[in-house]
Formats: C-alpha cells, sequence, structure tokens
C-alpha cells in the first residue's frame, strides 16, 4: 500500500485554473494530456467496505480497468493524505474475475461473500500536466465531472487535484498556497467520492414532478438494495433479516403494481415472477418463525415443537439454496441493471404521467379495492375474504409509501399510521389462524401423539380459534380508522 498526498480545490472556471497553472508551470499548451475518465463507485449493499473505511472505485481508461482502494490518513483543508491500494482489474464488479493483487484480496476479505454494487458513477474529462516545483515533481488534474447515479444525472462537480509524486511536502503546499491566493480555487476538505456521493444521495429523492418510470426505477432500486443487503445475514438463518427481505419483495411487488404501466410488459411480468419466487421462499421460512414464537414453551408441547422447526430447518435450506443459486445471481443481476439504466425497458407512450398527476387516482383505486374486502369480511365473510382485507391493507399502505412526495407528508402519513393499526390488527388475526390450522393439522397426521401432548395442543389451538372471535368483534373499532381514507376525489 503506499501513501497518497494531494491538494484539492474546488474550480469554477477551469480554462482560467488552466490558463493560470500553465503560466506558473511553465506549461506548454502540448504538454496537457486529455482523458477520458469513468469511475464507478462501489461497496456491498450494506456498506462494509466503507465501514471498514476504504473509498472503493473502479476506473477505466481507455480499454484499461484498475481497482483503487483508498483509505483516508489525514485531511486537513484541501490537503489529503490517503493510504492506495491500485491493481489490474475487470470492469465487471465481479471481484472472482479480478487478477490476484493485494486490493482485490482486501475487497474479498471485508466483502465476503456480498455481492458488490455501483453505487455511482463519475464520468470525466480530465487535463493533466507532470512538472517540477522547487525540489518536488507533482501532476497537476482539472477535471470536470458528470455524477450519475441510478439511471439519473445528479449533478457535476469541478476540481484541481496537485499530487506530488517526489520531493517534499513543502513544495506542495506552497504551489497550493499560491493557488489559493490567486482566487483559482477554494481549498477542498472532501474528497471527489465524498462531494459525488452526496450529489448522487440527492437525486435519489423521489419528487412530485418526477415521471412515474423515473420515481419507480429509484423505489424499486431502494427496495432492491434493501433486500440485497440482507442476503448475508439470511443465509445464517436470522429470523429478522429474513422478515426483512420478505418486507423489501413485497414492496417491490406493490410499486410494480403501481409503476408498472410505466414499463414494457416483458420486464414487469419478469421481474414480478421473480419476485414472487423470492418471497414465497421466505415467506415459507419467516411463517414457520411466527408459528414457533406463538407455540407456548411448555415441554409437552416438544414434539410438535420439533416438528416445525425440522421444517423451519428444511424450509431455510431451499432459501439458501435459492439465494446462491445461478438463476438468483442473474435476477439480481439483471435487476440492478435495470433500476441504473433510466432508458431500460420503457413503455411506449405520448406524455409520461408524473408523480404528482398520478398519485391521487393509484391511491383512491386501492382504497377502493381495500374498502370493497372490508365489506365482504365484516358482513360475515370467510378466511378467504379477510385474508383479501389483510392483502388491500399493505398493499394501499405500501402504495402510500410509494407516492408520499404526490399527495404531501402530512396526509401520507396520517394514512401510513392509521394502515399499520388496520394491518397489525389483521395480522394477529392471520397469525391466530395459520397457528390453529397447523396445530389441527399436525393432530391429524399424529393420531399416536402422547396424550398430554395432544390435549396442550387442543388447548392451543381453541385458544387461537377464541382469539380470533375476540378480533374479529373488535375490527370494527380499528377500521372506523381507515374506512374513510382517500374518499373525496
Amino acid at each position: 500500500m503506499s501513501e497518497e498526498l494531494e491538494l484539492k480545490f474546488l474550480v469554477e472556471d477551469l480554462a482560467a485554473a488552466q490558463a493560470w497553472l500553465s503560466e506558473r508551470l511553465g506549461a506548454q499548451p502540448d504538454a496537457w494530456r486529455n482523458l477520458e475518465i469513468t469511475d464507478r463507485y462501489f461497496d456491498t449493499a450494506d456498506g462494509a467496505l466503507g465501514a471498514a473505511g476504504y473509498g472503493a472505485r473502479l476506473r477505466r481508461i481507455g480499454r484499461q480497468t484498475v481497482i483503487t482502494l483508498k483509505s483516508d490518513l489525514e485531511v486537513r483543508g484541501g490537503l489529503h493524505r490517503r493510504d492506495e491500494l491500485e491493481a489490474p482489474a475487470r470492469r465487471a464488479l465481479d471481484v472472482a474475475k479480478w487478477p490476484e493483487s493485494e486490493a482485490r484480496t482486501r475487497v474479498i476479505e471485508v466483502a465476503g461473500a456480498r455481492r458488490l454494487i455501483e453505487r455511482f458513477r463519475v464520468e470525466q474529462e480530465r487535463r493533466e500536466v507532470e512538472a517540477h516545483v522547487g525540489d518536488a515533481v507533482v501532476v497537476v488534474s482539472i477535471d470536470d465531472c458528470v455524477v450519475l447515479a441510478g439511471g439519473r444525472a445528479a449533478g457535476s462537480l469541478k476540481q484541481l487535484e496537485v499530487e506530488l509524486h517526489s520531493g517534499s511536502e513543502a513544495a506542495l503546499q506552497a504551489l497550493g498556497d499560491e493557488i489559493a491566493a490567486a482566487g483559482i480555487g477554494v481549498p477542498e476538505a472532501r474528497s471527489k467520492m465524498v462531494i459525488a456521493a452526496e450529489l448522487a444521495n440527492a437525486a435519489q429523492r423521489v419528487l412530485p414532478s418526477d415521471t412515474m418510470a423515473d420515481a419507480g426505477r429509484i423505489l424499486l432500486r431502494r427496495q432492491l438494495l434493501r433486500m440485497i443487503e440482507r442476503e448475508n445475514v439470511a443465509r445464517t438463518g436470522d429470523p429478522q433479516a429474513i422478515k426483512q427481505m420478505r418486507v423489501a419483495t413485497r414492496r417491490m411487488r406493490t410499486a410494480w403494481r403501481v409503476f408498472g404501466s410505466a414499463f414494457k410488459k416483458g420486464a414487469r411480468r419478469r421481474y414480478v415472477a421473480e419476485l414472487r419466487r423470492v418471497a414465497d421462499a421466505l415467506g415459507e421460512v419467516r411463517d414457520l418463525d411466527v408459528l414457533r414464537n406463538a407455540l407456548p414453551p411448555q415441554d409437552v408441547l416438544a414434539p410438535l415443537a420439533e416438528t416445525w422447526r425440522e421444517r423451519r430447518a428444511q424450509a431455510h435450506a431451499r432459501l439458501v439454496a435459492l439465494i446462491d443459486d445461478l438463476a438468483y445471481a442473474k435476477f439480481v443481476g439483471d435487476y440492478l441493471i435495470f433500476t441504473a439504466d433510466a432508458g431500460a425497458a420503457l413503455a411506449q407512450v405520448d406524455v409520461p404521467e408524473t408523480l404528482a398527476a398520478a398519485a391521487p387516482a393509484r391511491i383512491a383505486a386501492g382504497a377502493d379495492e381495500m374498502r370493497a374486502a372490508a365489506d365482504t369480511a365484516l358482513a360475515g365473510g370467510d378466511e378467504i375474504a379477510w385474508h383479501a382485507l389483510r392483502r388491500g391493507a399493505r398493499r394501499l399502505r405500501y402504495t402510500v409509501e410509494s407516492l408520499r412526495e404526490g399527495i404531501g407528508e402530512a396526509t401520507a402519513a396520517d394514512a401510513i399510521a392509521r394502515l399499520v393499526r388496520v394491518q397489525d390488527a389483521l395480522g394477529a388475526m392471520n397469525d391466530a389462524a395459520v397457528a390453529a390450522h397447523e396445530v389441527e393439522a399436525w393432530l391429524a397426521v399424529n393420531p399416536t401423539a402422547p396424550p398430554e401432548t395432544t390435549s396442550a395442543a387442543t388447548t392451543f389451538a381453541g385458544a387461537q380459534h377464541a382469539e380470533i372471535v375476540r378480533l374479529r368483534q373488535s375490527f370494527a373499532a380499528v377500521w372506523q380508522g381507515a374506512a374513510n381514507l382517500f374518499t373525496e376525489r
């Protein structure tokens, strides 16, 4: 690992900066090199490299790609002292395909089996020159940059860098003082990566004026990254990670219902089907976690608990096999590309609909669907009717979350709070129904279970049925808080 020492300045007039530097350094116009550079900054979805203190990028110049890892040692004004690792790499964010190097090894040590994700990229036109300043040799770079994130331009950046290649730090600092005194640039304590990250994060905020395609792509990517972020922990069987992955898939499926018409049918069908496959595998494990948590810790119920434990282990093994399968890797890889490309799979429309224009009708339709399901359920509907209401309430909540910028934060927050209360009541009802059904199914196939186990299991199932009755009787009061949501047109 080598140490890098450089000065950084923000610049407004690049041509004026180059002219001043040419005169100060005695550099003829043909001494300046022109470079087209693409920097792709990456990390794991859960930010493991950043947490370890590394800024990581793949730099493409012409046909050459290199990986660079940087770690700050000291930042003082515009002076940056950093450790740097650099080595040849490949264009794909697949560390297994990169040539052996210390940088590659360090990424593997930190990231492990986690997927590498492009956070944003910086396209830059660079003009650089090498020069002698006192007893030092420096490389001066003037960069005109465009930051791209999630399929859209996030902003621009004009920066001057002076890197010390050899000689004294004092000579470097003296040149920096001259640059600042001349008003050529303003010393900048933030690295290019940090500035670009700030621009990228700002660009990933959804605005009412966004088209449905742009807003949908941002929201789909946001939930995709949350799903990927929990993959590694879900492999260990962690119940919370599995729950969070499942929620992310549900939010994405709702987002496709809300924003899907902005994209081609083929893309919509493919990604919804893939998400359903993943959600089913996650749901199988999650449902057994809920069952096991509901079962009283009684020794006499150990045979039933052991059956559910074994089923959970088998379901988790299937989930891990899915996550580790090449088909899943291709799905996620393609989905990442889709959500990072503003032009991918766009439906042909005359005038793209904005989020502000679309939000009221989309939300009203979801509210009508939920109310229709509630009318059936409250009129004495069966399990199917109550399940439809639960699904409708969940979809409406996620729809409101997706379109909150189109209806105002106060309206959205109030609606979400009301829908969460409805969801909680319906979720408890569903959990009790599933528990009762599962216990009764177990009793049916285990007629020779010990009498004390059969008795305790029967009592538990009866308690669940009683809880369902209680929850349904009290649901009308909960429903009043959400019954009139979005009725004004």
